[in-house]
């Protein structure tokens, strides 16, 4: 469709974020096209995160033709998001070498481990009322499943005055409401504290990469709800 517009003229800088997302040939093709000169002489900058191929949208040996434009590749060393207890748990929960410095310090990981769907959801609901007594506000939590909300731990509500606002969709909470979302909705966006639920496994690939974003989204406390099993 671009290639047939008339009055197209491509863009003097392509900017793509979340790049691990679009590293399918097709999206490249598109990208060569949107920008002036092509990805081989134009001007672009890619920022992607390997390790949050969510949406599978990196193929295999598809970088060799970034690579072969020959671009800056530069490694950010700080996490800038997490405090240290997060992101160390982020990678023994992931089986991942940390790879990055985080150099904020803050509250530990806290995990549980729940029996059943009623013990998950005791425990949350035990969790998000003391948080709440502490001083948190409810539209600084963020519960995060791999499921939808009607098949999630809180498909019932929780054990708490307050109500669960769906943000899957919408990405932002109610004020007086503690958000829901699945994990894959909440890729790109964080929450002062996050409770991870429904997580029933933890070594397969793609609950490998879900368990990632989930876990690094948090930028204060972090819980996690594991099956005993």
């Amino acid at each position: 469709a671009l290639t047939q517009l008339d009055n197209f003229q491509p863009f003097d800088t392509l900017v793509v974020d979340e790049a691990q997302d679009r590293m399918l040939d097709t999206y490249l093709d598109v990208f060569d096209v949107l920008v002036k000169y092509g990805l081989e002489r134009g001007t672009w900058r890619f920022f992607l995160d390997p390790k949050q191929n969510v949406f599978k949208g990196i193929q295999q040996g598809l970088h060799e033709r970034l690579k072969r434009c020959h671009p800056a590749v530069a490694t950010l060393h700080v996490n800038c998001r997490n405090t240290r207890p997060i992101a160390v748990n982020t990678a023994l929960l992931c089986g991942l070498a940390p790879d990055s410095v985080a150099r904020a310090g803050g509250p530990e990981v806290e995990l549980y481990w729940f029996r059943d769907r009623l013990h998950e959801r005791r425990q949350l609901s035990k969790f998000i009322s003391r948080v709440l007594s502490e001083g948190i506000r409810p539209q600084q939590v963020t519960v995060l499943s791999p499921y939808r909300l009607t098949e999630s731990a809180v498909a019932h509500g929780i054990e708490c005055p307050c109500s669960i606002a769906d943000l899957t969709d919408s990405g932002s909470a109610a004020s007086g409401s503690i958000g829901f979302s699945t994990i894959a909705g909440f890729k790109g966006l964080e929450s002062d504290v996050i409770a991870v639920v429904d997580v029933k496994e933890l070594l397969s690939p793609e609950m490998t990469s879900l368990l990632y974003v989930a876990t690094s989204r948090p930028r204060v406390l972090l819980a996690v709800f594991i099956d005993e099993q």
